[in-house]
């Protein structure tokens, strides 16, 4: 399973890759993860390599992470998108997407196992 995180929060990223590496743990998944503070990175990524599941912060200032979201579907249809947020920021944009899942409020291994127990595809 291949997996993307995007954050422009250095630690933010840091820690959500580490919670996926915990949370991995649990599953049977054999899992390469990356992690990006640079939409256009994450972009080259997924065109090099088929991503099963992409994290992405919409914590970001101008919108990046939504753009990056709507990017990804377009050119990836099956992607597994769970964005985070401390709170709900493009709610409805999100869900015109159909993402996979949403982590709301602090990030944490639990939520970040529910949701790779839950993929949608």
């Amino acid at each position: 399973m291949c997996i993307l995180v995007y954050d422009e929060d250095k630690k933010q990223r840091i820690a959500t890759v580490r919670m996926i590496e915990q949370a991995n743990d649990e599953t049977d998944y054999e899992t390469d993860i990356y992690s990006f503070d640079d939409p256009d990175r994450v972009l080259e990524c997924a065109r090099n390599d088929y991503v099963d599941v992409a994290f992405i912060s919409m914590e970001d200032r101008l919108g990046k992470g939504l753009f990056l979201a709507r990017h990804l579907k377009k050119e990836t249809p099956e992607i597994n998108l769970i964005p985070m947020s401390e709170k709900l920021r493009f709610g409805k944009e999100l869900l015109n997407l159909r993402v996979s899942g949403f982590i709301l409020g602090e990030r944490t291994k639990d939520k970040v196992l529910d949701e790779l127990m839950n993929l949608r595809y």
